[in-house]
């Protein structure tokens, strides 16, 4: 995360996935970078073109977001903390783009 010249909030993304090749395979492959911290940043990554199936908020006061993404036949759940109350906005979403972490 940084700004551009305008001063407004740039997000630095490591590289785009693919949901239809992505794999548990995959994501423990990345954890295996661990540990992540000052040093060693958490990988972001870029998903787009894809479907939300569902969304709900959950956990304690409905603070968090759950979502079932899809795109052909691969689908995924993707939790986004501290950000219950979009989950109207996300329900049914389609080509939506989300830039995210990835942990089992």
């Amino acid at each position: 995360k940084g700004a551009d010249a305008a001063g407004k909030n740039k997000l630095n993304l490591d590289e785009e996935l693919d949901l239809e090749t992505l794999s548990l395979e995959t994501v423990k492959s990345f954890e295996r970078l661990a540990p992540f911290g000052m040093d060693n940043q958490k990988p972001v990554f870029y998903l787009r073109d894809f479907n939300v199936e569902s969304a709900r908020s959950m956990g304690a006061g409905n603070a968090h977001l759950k979502l079932k993404i899809s795109k052909g036949e691969a689908s995924f759940e993707v939790v986004a903390f501290g950000q219950g109350r979009w989950a109207t906005e996300f329900s049914q979403t389609k080509n939506l783009e989300l830039a995210v972490t990835l942990s089992v």
